[in-house]
């Protein structure tokens, strides 16, 4: 059995090591968001450069699909690792809060009244559309989900032999169709594991 002294000591360290935990996760986090941006991006800045540079030539669009076929599947393990992380963000902020709310209910300082902190121990939310990690989320479902759209159009250009009727349409249709997927599996994915 602990005495009083050692859950305490216990406690605190709990409190110190779940707080730099929140941390790091916030942390890796806003890393992948940043190379994931980055890398979709340039693999999109390439595939236009390569579409304009190599214009005409047969193996053009075949190479183009693979270059933002392999952008796509970064795009969906960013997503993945994204999704993961703010699981894991989530399980560790709520434990903070929950030691915050546990010592300041059972000071003697009374300082419950002045603390701004969160105590709920049954938030953040891991879906929560006002949070900035939504936003940031949302912004890689989009730029992973116009990959698929170009690749949509791209392979339906090559079988029509560049005759499409209304290109950009099928462009829209494909990314729109992707965001929507990306978006309720991201949805789906943060509700089951919370």
């Amino acid at each position: 059995m602990f005495t009083n002294s050692q859950s305490t000591q216990y406690l605190l360290a709990e409190y110190q090591q779940c707080f730099n935990h929140m941390r790091h996760y916030d942390g890796i986090i806003i890393s992948v968001i940043k190379y994931s941006f980055t890398i979709l991006a340039a693999v999109i800045s390439i595939g236009f450069a390569f579409f304009k540079f190599f214009a005409g030539e047969p193996y053009q669009i075949p190479v183009l699909i693979a270059i933002l076929s392999l952008a796509f599947l970064i795009g969906l393990i960013s997503i993945i690792l994204i999704l993961k992380n703010r699981v894991y963000f989530v399980d560790v902020t709520r434990q903070v809060n929950s030691l915050r709310s546990y010592f300041l209910s059972n000071s003697s300082i009374d300082f419950i009244k002045h603390n701004v902190l969160p105590i709920d121990p049954a938030k953040p939310f891991c879906l929560n559309f006002g949070s900035s990690f939504f936003w940031q989320l949302f912004i890689i479902l989009l730029l992973d989900s116009s990959i698929l759209g170009a690749i949509t159009y791209l392979t339906l250009d090559l079988k029509q032999g560049g005759e499409l009727i209304s290109p950009f349409s099928y462009f829209i249709i494909g990314t729109v169709v992707t965001l929507v997927l990306e978006f309720l599996f991201s949805c789906l994915y943060l509700k089951i594991h919370r």
